[in-house]
């Protein structure tokens, strides 16, 4: 059976999917303090273990395109979601440092097996691209609104190692949704279709516009990570908020990415692209000065605008699996992941510098800045 014969069905499973592989990726971040305090750990040996999830994440993008090429999407994925549940389960069992950072980073290289299947897996099922990875976005966003809200409740309920145990329970239960949601694909199985697309991946990026747009996605990908891993930070230091309060800003956030990624998509697919990217960084240059310098009442909107910015996903990465054909997607858009994360990963480190050394107001002015030039980029672009 064909992927594209039940296109529907296809993206509420990746969607799934992507919702169960992320909430694994997250699960550990609300819970830290309980880990730290119940295991011993020092606050520094967590950040060793989440720093190899992530770097794990991105190792883990051109080989999932080539597993993608070789078994197909729908096998890819199910590894993916075993990998995560397995990773999960061994978290709930971790007694020390090494094997917390073993099962970690076994979550993070599972985990970014998915991406680049599930994304194949749309665009075989789906002519036009920008609406469905919008919606598909909404798996890794409600995660991220969810994954917080139930940890607490179990954290509270029954422990920590309630919370990575409920993860590896919602993974297989993703298993179970892809397996009845997508239809069986075969990968070529092929080293010369491997070789061909690794071939397709370099000619794209000789293509001034694949390799502008990603660049383009590079930036905001920096962002995006320093968002994540900084702006509840940002709130406190620079604006002198409680905990609770910057974490329901952060949420706000959320909400407002989840909402804007299925409009973005959707507006894409009728009009520019580009122009749709452009449009929602823009959101994130006017949100940074209005969380640092705004009455404090307006931080929600500061919040919200900041979520508005990361809606450059469906409009960008819509354009670069065009620019693939269908046997050399996988591994095209595999390449293209690796090159676009690996720059935005830079963007934790970099924006912790310059709040070290020059203060958050500067890092938040920074990062809007990034935005803007990019934003620009798109709006001059040919």
């Amino acid at each position: 059976m064909d992927v594209d014969r039940s296109p529907r069905r296809v993206l509420v499973a990746c969607t799934g999917a992507y919702f169960a592989v992320r909430a694994g990726q997250l699960a550990l971040s609300p819970v830290l303090p309980a880990v730290v305090d119940d295991l011993g750990l020092s606050t520094a040996s967590v950040g060793l273990a989440l720093t190899a999830m992530w770097l794990a994440y991105a190792a883990a993008q051109l080989p999932s395109g080539l597993l993608a090429a070789r078994l197909g999407g729908r096998r890819t994925v199910t590894i993916s979601l075993i990998g995560v549940a397995v990773g999960t389960a061994c978290v709930s069992f971790a007694g020390s440092t090494v094997a917390l950072v073993a099962a970690v980073a076994l979550i993070g290289a599972a985990a970014g097996l998915y991406y680049n299947a599930g994304a194949s897996l749309l665009a075989m099922a789906f002519d036009e691209l920008g609406q469905p990875l919008g919606l598909h976005k909404l798996g890794s966003r409600g995660a991220g609104v969810v994954t917080p809200v139930v940890a607490a409740g179990l954290l509270a309920a029954a422990g920590w190692r309630s919370v990575p145990t409920a993860t590896a329970l919602a993974a297989l239960l993703g298993v179970v949704v892809v397996t009845r949601g997508i239809p069986a694909s075969s990968g070529t199985g092929d080293a010369r279709s491997l070789r061909s697309g690794l071939g397709a991946a370099i000619a794209a990026f000789r293509r001034p516009a694949v390799a502008r747009t990603t660049l383009f996605t590079a930036a905001g990908e920096f962002v995006e990570q320093a968002v994540l891993s900084f702006l509840p930070t940002l709130f406190v230091a620079a604006r002198g908020v409680s905990v609770g309060v910057a974490a329901g800003l952060f949420a706000v956030t959320f909400v407002a990415a989840a909402a804007i990624g299925p409009v973005a998509g959707h507006l894409a697919d009728r009009y520019s692209g580009r122009a749709l990217a452009a449009a929602t960084m823009a959101g994130g240059v006017l949100g940074f000065p209005v969380v640092l310098y705004a009455p404090i009442p307006a931080l929600p909107v500061g919040a919200a605008l900041i979520g508005l910015s990361m809606g450059w996903t469906a409009p960008l990465q819509s354009r670069v699996l065009a620019a693939f054909a269908g046997d050399d997607r996988d591994v095209g858009f595999g390449v293209y992941r690796t090159v676009y994360l690996a720059l935005g990963s830079l963007g934790s480190v970099v924006t912790g510098s310059i709040a070290a050394h020059a203060g958050w107001d500067v890092a938040g002015v920074a990062l809007a800045a990034v935005l803007g030039l990019a934003a620009l980029g798109l709006a001059v672009e040919g």
